[in-house]
């Protein structure tokens, strides 16, 4: 995708000055560079107020750090297709995008951009089938208005260099009641970043992410929904948020984790569906709140593994002393050839306040081992008896007024059952209205991505460049 690095390098505005006898793009004018590659270096400041067009062109950013290199008004449009971008850290601005303007990247290349682009309102900005190599800390910092389109989508984000700065985040995202999809992304991960790191920075209940592959990621993306993911050798790369005060839950669904350990903090009110974890060590699934509400449902275990004392693969929470707390549901599930060689398989956080933590429902727990210090099913109180024995499996309940987790048709290796069920009644999830919440969820993701804002520049063909 580079331009050859052989090829004469000029300045822009000295192009513009050729042809306008000013470093500006006049007004619905449109400007082509389209004809040869072409190199350019950073030098006096261009103003796009018309259309312009960048085709396999190179720049080399050496912008002043106080200064920016081109500036698009609110009456402009400029797109960059299979163009180059270098860039040093502390050099200034590349882009600033003014409200109401249009910006587009395609098939482009971005080495060591950091600080690169900041885009107030614009009416578009796009980025489709590009990769980011080295590029940490304030690549794009944008901010839209409801009406504003944005789309990431193809992209490759590649990180193997330690980065200088962490202090940002790759691309920063602001707007009101705006939901920002990544969509088949990959996400690369080849060197130590800082756990306080997140390349991803919006506001919340604003990011989903649709169908992206994460290799290596050790820091965490907050999101609203994640779906048909996939996660490889990743840690501590997923917290959800708690989504109690918006029409829809957040929800991760039809994701794939492999080899991966400490996958999802799930706020309240998450749903976490349908979804796979192979070789993963550690805690899969830790509920992030005591007010409980999470929702695990058709997800499978394979082989995964638990060495740590006090841990579980699935912690959940909920502070029965909280009114708003709401018992969690787990139901469907599978686990295959898990051990809890320390720890447990399922367990609870709060030790202190009476009440159920969650409902295990239809579940199966098949070729499952215990440890020395393992139990399949931990309560974490001292006053216990023996509910189910099979082999070396061992499930704990309690007296009743004691017992944290409620089981309903849950087997082991389908031979013996578990259940102790109460007779008296207890709140759960109401399945009719959390699937009619992840409805309105899937349709806006579905609206948005589907969105295509008119055109509303109407353009006269101006000089095109040589």
């Amino acid at each position: 995708m580079s331009v050859s690095s052989q090829l004469p390098c000029e300045s822009l505005a000295s192009e513009l000055y050729r042809i306008y006898h000013t470093a500006e793009i006049p007004h619905r004018k449109h400007i082509r560079f389209n004809k040869r590659p072409r190199r350019f270096n950073s030098g006096r400041s261009i103003l796009c107020n018309g259309k312009a067009e960048f085709y396999d062109c190179e720049f080399l950013c050496n912008v002043a750090q106080t200064d920016s290199y081109i500036t698009v008004s609110s009456s402009g449009e400029i797109h960059f297709n299979r163009c180059t971008f270098k860039k040093g850290f502390h050099s200034g601005l590349f882009l600033i995008g003014n409200s109401g303007c249009r910006i587009s990247f395609t098939d482009c290349y971005f080495i060591g951009c950091n600080n690169f682009a900041q885009m107030n309102d614009c009416a578009e900005v796009t980025f489709n089938n590009c990769q980011f190599q080295d590029c940490t800390s304030a690549v794009v910092q944008a901010s839209f208005l409801p009406e504003s389109h944005f789309e990431f989508e193809n992209n490759i984000w590649r990180v193997a260099a330690s980065p200088k700065s962490q202090s940002l985040a790759a691309f920063i995202l602001l707007g009101e009641n705006k939901l920002f999809h990544f969509k088949n992304c990959r996400f690369i991960q080849r060197t130590v970043v800082g756990n306080s790191y997140s390349v991803i920075d919006a506001p919340p209940h604003s990011i989903c992410l649709l169908n992206c592959n994460f290799d290596y990621i050790t820091f965490t993306i907050s999101a609203l929904a994640v779906i048909d993911c996939t996660f490889d050798y990743c840690k501590n790369v997923l917290a959800t948020d708690s989504a109690e005060s918006i029409p829809y839950p957040s929800l991760i669904e039809g994701c794939r984790f492999f080899h991966c350990c400490e996958c999802i903090q799930a706020a309240a009110d998450t749903e976490i569906l349908r979804s796979t974890f192979t070789a993963c060590t550690g805690t899969l699934i830790r509920s992030a709140s005591k007010l409980g509400h999470v929702h695990i449902a058709d997800c499978k275990f394979f082989d995964c593994v638990v060495n740590a004392r006090g841990s579980a693969c699935i912690e959940l929470d909920r502070d029965c002393s909280v009114i708003s707390g709401k018992i969690n549901k787990m139901e469907n599930c599978t686990f295959e050839n898990c051990r809890a060689e320390k720890g447990n398989l399922i367990s609870y956080q709060n030790e202190i306040t009476p009440g159920y933590v969650a409902v295990i429902s239809n579940c199966r727990f098949n070729g499952c081992s215990i440890g020395e210090n393992g139990n399949l099913i931990g309560q974490k109180v001292s006053t216990r008896n023996f509910y189910g024995k099979a082999q070396n499996y061992q499930i704990y309940t309690f007296y009743r007024e004691r017992a944290k987790f409620i089981l309903t048709n849950c087997s082991i290796d389908s031979d013996t059952v578990l259940d102790n069920t109460p007779k008296t009644q207890y709140d759960t999830y109401d399945k009719a209205k959390c699937a009619a919440r992840r409805g309105l969820l899937k349709e806006k993701i579905e609206s948005e991505s589907a969105h295509t804002p008119k055109k509303i520049l109407r353009w006269t063909i101006g000089v095109h460049s040589a």
